[in-house]
């Protein structure tokens, strides 16, 4: 498989989580949505049309380790946001 359907479906995960997290907090949602399109643009634009010499290997990794280190915050933030604290476990409880 070539690297660039890769970083489309990665991208894809992440913008797909980031449309999740709307439901959860609409201004942490549109922090990170403008988070990943600064990003994203300035990556994708040195991967297509800076990467003279080998560069463009560099540019593959930058977007790809930036896309899962924002892929996994997205995803411990819902998690933390999903999952139920003591208090609403014990109002949860039968007695």
């Amino acid at each position: 498989m070539s690297d660039i359907p890769i970083l489309i479906s990665s991208s894809a995960l992440c913008l797909l989580v980031i449309i999740l997290t709307f439901k959860v907090n609409t201004r942490v949602a549109l922090v990170h949505a403008i988070i990943f399109t600064g990003y994203s643009t300035y990556f994708y634009h040195g991967l297509f049309y800076n990467s003279r010499g080998g560069s463009g290997l560099v540019w593959l990794f930058y977007i790809m380790v930036f896309t899962l280190l924002h892929f996994v915050i997205l995803g411990v933030y819902l998690i933390v946001k999903y999952v139920p604290g003591e208090k609403a476990i014990d109002n949860m409880r039968i007695y």
